[in-house]
């Protein structure tokens, strides 16, 4: 699960993480970390608003990219922007 907060169809709103990679094929002696992250890494670049924890986001990136791209935007500034970047857009 992510600990900052994230707008995204795949991340609930509690962080948690839905990646069916993971879940269906599953197998630890074949995963590694390299694995798992690069699964969550690609799920992060190409949502899947099909299988949405986050249905807002899911309902939003099916029906209106530009707002959905708007409120992901809104989101990071808030909470996954650094303080000393923040200073220096201000």
């Amino acid at each position: 699960f992510f600990i900052t907060k994230i707008f995204h169809p795949n991340v609930s709103e509690k962080g948690e993480i839905c990646v069916n990679t993971l879940k269906k094929d599953w197998n630890p002696t074949q995963w590694s970390l390299y694995n798992i992250l690069e699964v969550i890494k690609c799920l992060l670049i190409v949502p899947f608003p099909e299988s949405s924890l986050n249905e807002q986001a899911g309902k939003l990136i099916m029906e209106n990219y530009e707002e959905y791209f708007k409120h992901a935007k809104l989101i990071t500034s808030l909470y996954a922007t650094p303080k000393e970047l923040k200073t220096l857009e201000n």
